[in-house]
Parts: C-alpha cells; sequence; structure tokens
C-alpha cells in the first residue's frame, strides 16, 4: 500500500534541495508554468500530488500540505513541532491502512456472497477446490485438453464481480499465449477441463486467483474474479 510513501517523500526532498535556495515565500502561480525550472517543478509537484492522492485519498488536507511543503522549500517556521510531525504521520498512516483493511475484508465478504449465490445456479458447476465455471461454447469433443506443462493460445475478457473490466485480450484483439503452469491457480485448474472451441465462465475466488496480493490498481487484495475465457490452441 506504502510502497511508494518513500518516494513521495524523497521527491519533496528533491524539490526542497533544488528551490532552498530562494527562502521567500512563494504564492501559488495560477498562469500556465512557462520556464524550464517552472515547468520541472510542476510536473514533480503533480507527481507527487497524484501518488500521495492514490495512497492517502481523502485523507489528505490539501492546502496543509501545499503549505507544509512550502514551509520546508522556504526554510520557514515548522507550524507543528517535530514530534507532533512524526506522530500526526505515523496516525494518518494508521488509519488508511485500517481503512484499508477494512475494504479488504469487505471486498472478500461480498466476494463470498456472490459465489454462495452463484453456486446455487444450475448451470454453474463447483470443483472441489471451489472453483465455479460455466460452459458457455463446446468445441471439438475429440479435441485436445491442455496438461499443466502446455502452452496455450485463448482470448479471455476479465471482470470484478461488479463489472469492472480489469484485463481483456478481447478488447485488445490480440490472443493470449502463456504456459499453463504460470498462470493463477484457477486458470491452471480450469483450462485443463476445456478443449480448443470450448468457451467457459469462470468464477474466482480469491485462493484461486490473486489471494491478498494486488497486482493491479483495480484488482484488490482478497478480490474474487470473472472471466470469460476461450481456449484457441493447445501447443
Amino acid at each position: 500500500m506504502f510502497k511508494n510513501y518513500t518516494v513521495c517523500f524523497a521527491l519533496v526532498a528533491v524539490v526542497v534541495g533544488n528551490t532552498a535556495c530562494s527562502p521567500e515565500k512563494q504564492e501559488i502561480p495560477t498562469a500556465p508554468p512557462s520556464s524550464d525550472s517552472e515547468k520541472g517543478s510542476y510536473a514533480i509537484g503533480e507527481q507527487i500530488g497524484t501518488n500521495i492522492k492514490e495512497q492517502f485519498g481523502e485523507s489528505i488536507d490539501g492546502p496543509s500540505l501545499i503549505r507544509g511543503i512550502n514551509d520546508a522549500i522556504t526554510d520557514s517556521e515548522p507550524a507543528l513541532s517535530a514530534d507532533e510531525m512524526v506522530r500526526a504521520r505515523n496516525q494518518m498512516i494508521e488509519q488508511v491502512q485500517e481503512k484499508m483493511r477494512s475494504g479488504q475484508a469487505q471486498t472478500e465478504q461480498d466476494g463470498r456472497e456472490f459465489l454462495k449465490n452463484n453456486a446455487t445456479r444450475p448451470e454453474i458447476t463447483v470443483t472441489e477446490s471451489g472453483l465455479q465455471y460455466e460452459v458457455l461454447t463446446s468445441g471439438d469433443s475429440s479435441g485436445v485438453q491442455p496438461k499443466p506443462t502446455d502452452t496455450v493460445v485463448t482470448h479471455y475478457h476479465g471482470t470484478l464481480i461488479d463489472g469492472t473490466v480489469f484485463d481483456s485480450s478481447v478488447q485488445r484483439g490480440v490472443p493470449a499465449e502463456f504456459g499453463l503452469n504460470r498462470v493463477i491457480t484457477g486458470w491452471t485448474e480450469a483450462l485443463q477441463l476445456m478443449r480448443p472451441g470450448d468457451k467457459y465462465k469462470l468464477f474466482l475466488p480469491p485462493e484461486l486467483a490473486y489471494g491478498e496480493r494486488s497486482p493491479s490498481e483495480k484488482i484488490g487484495p482478497n478480490a474474487t474474479l470473472i472471466f470469460e475465457v476461450e481456449l484457441l490452441e493447445v501447443k
């Protein structure tokens, strides 16, 4: 969650180091940056702001953040003591982490409830591992089912349970090729049930997907994932 936290403050340190020679109190400009210094400073500031927003969200008070940066840049007397700043930073980080933990728990709970209801549908097959799948299209029954060591070519469309698309070879228009033992557990299991021409809809609990990991901004920890997968070829 906070892997970029140090980066944010390192960038702030760069800004401070590059502008400490101008200790006068500075107003926030409203005109577009024109000089190389203004453009570079703005770009760094925008990057810092983006990173901080991603990590702290609504917890951040923008004017106070800008005031803190400006006080550091201009060598102004800090509005808080060093101890107060350490306590305030740690408190904010803990609050955001607690909110994140709560969100993860809710994500997992929502996913479990979705899978519980989904499993009651007559067209859904549930395997011993907890994988749920629906056969959308059947190919040639004489086709070869892939082994874990095989390479497969597929088209897929991945969404969260709320319909958010997080990845799609279909949208890119380019099939994906990969070793079957190099993907998430749910895929390795499901693709071995399929033959070329088959199209399945997979419903994966977190333990068959990415678990507590967050592989992208759209896939949070403990997320239940849905894939429509078409097996095109086994190599």
